[in-house]
């Protein structure tokens, strides 16, 4: 999405970057309610997806059961979406 943003932008769009925080908030919302795909990736792989994103990369590292937001909405799921039901392979 920052990166959807950054292209619009130097396109002549008339855009807000997203801040951190909402960034974060955004990632932790799809991820708590469509599903995390991050179980599935290697850290290597999900680092070079970031492209150094910093704040990104935090929440990557930071365990799921850590995460507020996508704690909060665990069970629940946003209509007309198929929650994926990933679990960490090892």
């Amino acid at each position: 999405m920052k990166k959807y943003t950054e292209l619009m932008i130097q396109r002549g769009g008339n855009f807000k970057q997203f801040s951190d925080a909402e960034a974060i908030a955004i990632a932790q919302v799809w991820n708590g309610l469509v599903g995390n795909w991050e179980p599935d990736w290697g850290s290597k792989d999900v680092h070079k997806l970031l492209q150094g994103d910093q704040a990104l990369i935090r929440l990557a590292e930071t365990p799921i059961e850590k995460r507020p937001i996508e704690l909060a909405l665990k069970n629940k799921q946003a209509p007309g979406s198929h929650k994926e039901n990933r679990e960490v392979i090892p």
